[in-house]
């Protein structure tokens, strides 16, 4: 059914991630689909990454290291753009059309008010995106 999986991840909130990791995995070994771990970081400095290199480090030691945990292998997918909190939504419906996915997985939480009033990122991913996207809190 699926052939090509993308999980998106934030290297600066990995804990909140472990569900959709774990149902993405799942998914590529009932499918035997490609899985892809997508980081998506800015052009400057933040806590996750204060260099474009160490992201890129840090995305694939985590991409390892939850390959490992589940038995799939996954590959890293960092996309850099200037302003991941203003361009996250673009950038990932770029990468799906990109990397020619067919299934996005995507970890939710509990709504606050500002999410209500503004929306949040799997919401937006889910009304947008042209593929199929599995939200999981």
């Amino acid at each position: 059914m699926f052939k090509k999986i993308m999980v998106a991840v934030d290297l600066e909130h990995q804990e909140k991630a472990e569900k959709a990791i774990a149902m993405a995995a799942n998914l590529a070994k009932q499918y035997g689909a490609e899985a892809l771990m997508v980081g998506v970081t800015g052009t400057g400095f933040s806590r996750a990454a204060p260099l474009l290199e160490k992201y890129f480090n840090e995305l694939d030691a985590f991409t390892k290291e939850q390959s490992g945990k589940h038995g799939v292998d996954f590959a890293p997918t960092p996309v850099v753009c200037a302003d991941p909190a203003a361009e996250l939504h673009g950038m990932l419906l770029d990468e799906i059309e990109k990397q020619e996915a067919d299934l996005l997985v995507m970890g939710s939480h509990k709504p606050g008010m500002l999410d209500y009033l503004l929306g949040g990122h799997a919401g937006h991913m889910a009304t947008h995106a042209p593929i199929s996207v599995l939200v999981v809190r």
